[in-house]
């Protein structure tokens, strides 16, 4: 059986929203969702389960998809033109990955 994630996004401000999943926070983001998955990766979640995600005290949810699908993406805004849904890729400034 297929574990379910259910997970809920607040605004906290100036654009970053608040992931939280039984009232403990995930993480604080403008893209609470796509790294609130790879928070949950990165902590031992399996790939494979299911999160559904609600936003805005919304009882249905607004979509949902595997933590590993999520992890995956990141939302891409250029200067000019339209938003759009990218595979993520580490940055290794922040990441945390050395050249070696």
């Amino acid at each position: 059986m297929t574990s379910v994630f259910r997970v809920t996004s607040y605004h906290k401000g100036r654009g970053v929203y608040s992931l939280c999943h039984n009232g403990r926070e995930i993480c604080a983001s403008r893209q609470p969702f796509f790294d609130g998955a790879r928070k949950l990766l990165a902590n031992g979640t399996d790939p494979e389960t299911l999160i559904q995600c609600f936003a805005g005290g919304n009882h249905s949810p607004s979509f949902q998809s595997t933590v590993g699908k999520l992890a995956a993406l990141t939302v891409h805004e250029p200067d000019k033109g339209r938003i759009a849904i990218k595979r993520y890729v580490a940055n290794p400034i922040f990441s945390g990955a050395s050249n070696d």
